[in-house]
């Protein structure tokens, strides 16, 4: 991905995301805890880093929360900011190694949930989407520097749905159409991405790789196998979600 100093458009083709075949282990789904009240303050915006032409191979173990600063301040609330203008964005908790606390939400068995280094994942107690230096960090080293963004992008996804008042899934189904949708709408930033022109090309990436290229090899990872007790969609539904919010905006994932 380019900063916002980097800027030539490039059309971009998510043809072949259906082709790619992996399996994943899932975190736990998480609901609101009604006898805590939700953060209602504005969140802190981090200030990008102008300098950087590329964000591909930018950044190390070390500076991953520098990562995560540049793409929420450069790329996900400005897309947040037009796509629903008035949207109060989520907080974006960055999570180091060896970092451990509670959430104001409950996981699939009811326990309450916290936040660790391996974290990937929005709170809707909190508002929040917390971002584990050492989940980042696999999926920065295993697919690029855009894989981790929509990985980030499909958080914001949740805390959309959130906003709008998308009701919380309470069976099995209803999660994965839930998880399908926030892929859309990781697909409706992609799209934004691209109009932007935020987009590398392999021509003109560091690693001659596409920015789409790097969302083909997340997708495989966070995909879950085919399943009658799996809560989030196969490797297939995922992508075709992404690939139609990418295509069609917004209305391509019902929240029109």
């Amino acid at each position: 991905m380019r900063t916002r100093s980097a800027v030539t458009a490039a059309a971009l083709s998510v043809a072949g995301l259906l082709a790619l075949a992996c399996t994943f282990p899932q975190p736990p789904g998480y609901e609101v805890d009604p006898s805590e009240p939700a953060v209602t303050t504005e969140p802190e915006t981090p200030t990008p880093t102008p300098t950087l032409g590329s964000l591909e191979g930018a950044f190390d173990y070390e500076s991953m929360g520098a990562y995560v600063d540049e793409v929420v301040a450069g790329f996900m609330n400005p897309w947040l900011n037009e796509t629903w203008p008035g949207m109060r964005p989520p907080y974006v908790r960055y999570v180091e190694r060896g970092e451990t606390g509670p959430q104001n939400c409950v996981d699939a068995e009811g326990e309450p949930g916290y936040y660790t280094e391996y974290s990937y994942e929005y709170c809707p107690g909190d508002e929040t989407v917390y971002v584990g230096q050492e989940t980042l960090w696999e999926f920065y080293t295993e697919t690029g520097d855009a894989g981790p963004a929509m990985g980030i992008a499909h958080e914001y996804g949740h805390h959309i749905q959130y906003m709008l008042g998308v009701p919380a899934p309470r069976t099995l189904a209803q999660s994965i159409r839930f998880e399908n949708q926030a892929d859309c709408i990781s697909g409706v930033w992609a799209r934004w991405m691209g109009q932007q022109g935020y987009l590398e090309t392999a021509e003109n990436s560091p690693n001659g790789r596409s920015d789409l290229d790097d969302i083909r090899l997340m997708l495989p990872i966070i995909a879950s196998a085919e399943s009658d007790d799996r809560d989030h969609g196969t490797l297939e539904e995922r992508a075709r979600a992404f690939s139609e919010g990418y295509r069609d905006g917004p209305s391509a994932c019902g929240l029109d």
